[in-house]
């Protein structure tokens, strides 16, 4: 039979897997990826990373510019960043945008919630882990390695069945030793994301050299399960910061917004600023690690020139990645809607 988009991207998911336990480095930089899109599944992360690594917030075409969401059209030429979805009878395609791809429509635009630690959260954030987590940390920092030791420990064993040791280096292990190293390369892979999505400097705590037990889970099943257990532990943690940044930017917002003195002694509301959409680095308007059920836009990988939205002056994004389009666009579903083979 013929070769449909949806076996390319099969075999890219596939082929990009198995470089995980085949490269550290190609690891630590999934890692990467993977802390700023914590909200997608292993195998989304693990075909964006493979597609666009420097991605930040990604969602479909139509969830960028609901109103009610983020108010933002999708540049013209722009690549969608495709996914597997085997979540219904038939496994297809569907394809998300980055931030990057997507402009501002007017004033009422939004931005996701691009969160960083700086010297004004960082202890507030600290006593939210430790509070969450039950660790007991003076910076954030030594929480996050504390956290991702007690993690590992407590919620290893509930991954250990999902691996399949058969034909792997694993294999030669008794079932204590795969545990050990399960434990200790996820307690270093949880410790590696978060550091990295909080902004610190990796390499003062983690190098290649740490995660050379990669090599045993010379598997799929074996590598999907590690990762599997790293991106949904992770995701606990990121998400204790955003609700406590998001929470402590609402704060600081209604103290803007209070009520102020003007200079003729009458009483004025100083004006709300634009706020961020009610949006993470997620899939967007979906804050499940689910598959998006909402109809597929288009089966093309870029839009196509009929479905330019009007730039607003001002209001550029951060950096330029549109493509000259070809003009062409497929039904929705086309070949990649049929039942995986």
């Amino acid at each position: 039979r013929l070769i449909t988009k949806l076996d390319n991207y099969k075999a890219l998911s596939a082929s990009s897997t198995e470089q995980l336990w085949k490269d550290a480095d190609r690891w630590m930089s999934f890692l990467e990826t993977s802390a700023r899109l914590y909200k997608y599944s292993f195998k989304d992360q693990v075909m964006i990373h493979a597609q666009r690594p420097n991605a930040v917030a990604c969602a479909e075409y139509d969830t960028w510019g609901r109103e009610d969401i983020a108010n933002r059209f999708v540049k013209r030429g722009s690549k969608g960043i495709a996914l597997i979805d085997d979540s219904k009878d038939r496994t297809r395609l569907r394809y998300v945008f980055d931030f990057a791809d997507t402009n501002a429509r007017d004033e009422r635009s939004k931005e996701p919630f691009f969160w960083k630690i700086t010297d004004e959260n960082e202890t507030l954030v600290t006593n939210s882990l430790n509070q969450r987590f039950g660790t007991q940390s003076d910076s954030i920092d030594t929480a996050i390695t504390e956290l991702a030791h007690k993690l590992a420990k407590e919620n290893g064993k509930d991954y250990l069945s999902q691996i399949e040791t058969e034909g792997t280096f694993l294999e030669e292990l008794d079932d204590f030793n795969v545990q050990v190293e399960f434990e200790g390369l996820l307690e270093k892979s949880v410790a590696y994301s978060l550091l990295s999505r909080c902004g610190f400097d990796t390499e003062a705590y983690l190098d290649k050299d740490d995660f050379t037990k990669l090599f045993d889970f010379n598997g799929i099943p074996a590598i999907t399960a590690l990762g599997t257990a790293v991106s949904e532990l992770s995701e606990q943690a990121l998400r204790t910061i955003e609700r406590t940044l998001k929470d402590f930017e609402r704060s600081k917002n209604y103290e803007r917004n209070d009520i102020t003195q003007n200079n003729n002694g009458e009483r004025d509301r100083v004006s709300a600023r634009r706020g961020n959409a009610d949006i993470s680095p997620e899939p967007l308007g979906n804050g499940e690690r689910t598959a998006t059920t909402g109809q597929i836009r288009t089966n093309e990988e870029e839009i196509s020139q009929g479905e330019q939205e009007h730039n607003v002056s001002g209001n550029a994004s951060r950096r330029d990645v549109g493509r000259t389009p070809d003009g062409n666009r497929q039904d929705g579903e086309g070949q990649t809607g049929q039942n995986a083979s």
